[in-house]
């Protein structure tokens, strides 16, 4: 593809997200039609179908490009994807809520498509592998304990996001990781 087209073809791609994105603030996911779509993004159908087979697609495709985005930040900085709970814990997840930030339109509609406040699967990998050492120090020893205790977190974590984005974001990344943990480590105090 020639470096127009490509150029193109990304344009349009994120004029297809930016549209789904705005109907999904007013419309349940089932209720929007690829007509919806390409009328809001003002293309064709046929430029809709060159991106995505269906809704569906397009969502699990949005789903997937932001999972690669939260991986490359950290990728990009120096802190290690397992210092989830290190010195630099704070820092860590201000920089997952400073993606989130950025993002929010998106984590809104997905917060809302996954009303359970399931965190996103690169997000929860994260968790997973970077909290492995505070479960130690915890003693728990059981893959079950450990799940409970992570299942606890991500809710916990995700509904305080989920009104940090529908407020407005007013508070930095920095204070939101700050109260966060905050919480987590009286929770470890008990």
């Amino acid at each position: 593809m020639s470096k127009p087209r490509n150029q193109y073809y990304k344009n349009t791609d994120k004029k297809i997200q930016n549209a789904m994105l705005e109907l999904l603030q007013t419309k349940e996911i089932h209720k929007i039609t690829v007509n919806d779509i390409c009328s809001k993004a003002e293309i064709n159908r046929s430029s809709f179908y060159a991106h995505y087979e269906n809704i569906y697609d397009l969502m699990e495709k949005m789903e997937k490009e932001i999972e690669l985005g939260v991986v490359e930040i950290y990728k990009n900085s120096d802190i290690s994807l397992d210092n989830f709970f290190s010195e630099r814990r704070e820092e860590y997840l201000a920089i997952m809520i400073r993606f989130i930030g950025q993002h929010r339109d998106f984590y809104r509609a997905y917060m809302k498509l996954h009303p359970s406040n399931d965190i996103v699967s690169s997000m929860r990998l994260l968790l997973e592998t970077g909290s492995r050492p505070y479960f130690d120090l915890l003693g728990l020893e059981s893959e079950k304990d450990i799940i409970y205790h992570l299942t606890f977190f991500n809710k916990g974590m995700m509904s305080v996001i989920q009104y940090w984005i529908d407020t407005g974001c007013e508070e930095t990344p920095e204070y939101l990781s700050n109260l966060i943990w905050k919480g987590i480590t009286d929770l470890g105090k008990r």
